[in-house]
């Protein structure tokens, strides 16, 4: 299940192991579209692939990335920007849409699907495969990136 449509999995993946709800698409007309590549940031292409200002009227806008050159992440979750930076040894932290991306993984999702996450899933292959399985329940192609948000409180961070 490792490849490059599941991404999204992995820009969430470092902070799973203590969250205890998620939602899933409860349609399978919501699409995940992508902008840029980690293959090519990795080869030191860090340039522009996307303007965030593009996207500021989609209103239920779901979106992770990295802003251009690495100056920040970029975190979108119901349509309202929570982008962060550091400056001068400052974290900063921007609500607008006048950035933009070197790498950008988004979707809009009008309706979610609540789902408990049961305690036997504490690793991350597990939740690829509880993720997985309840897709293909609900009627997801899994062939195609499955939107997905992780809800809850992190005991700690590593």
């Amino acid at each position: 299940m490792r490849n490059k449509k599941y991404t999204f999995y992995y820009l969430v993946g470092v902070i799973l192991f203590s969250f205890c709800a998620f939602s899933c698409v409860d349609s399978n007309d919501v699409q995940v579209r992508y902008s840029g590549a980690l293959r090519t940031m990795m080869s030191g292409n860090l340039e522009a692939t996307s303007s965030l200002d593009s996207l500021s009227k989609k209103s239920h806008l779901y979106a992770l990335g990295a802003f251009e050159n690495l100056k920040g992440e970029i975190q979108i979750f119901d349509g309202k920007a929570l982008n962060s930076s550091v400056q001068s040894n400052k974290l900063f932290l921007d609500t607008t849409f006048n950035k933009k991306a070197a790498l950008l993984v988004y979707a809009e999702v009008f309706n979610w699907q609540d789902v408990k996450i049961p305690n036997e899933v504490n690793s991350l292959n597990k939740l690829e495969e509880f993720i997985e399985e309840l897709a293909k329940q609900i009627g997801l192609n899994i062939e195609e990136p499955v939107p997905f948000l992780i809800v809850g409180n992190i005991k700690s961070l590593n």
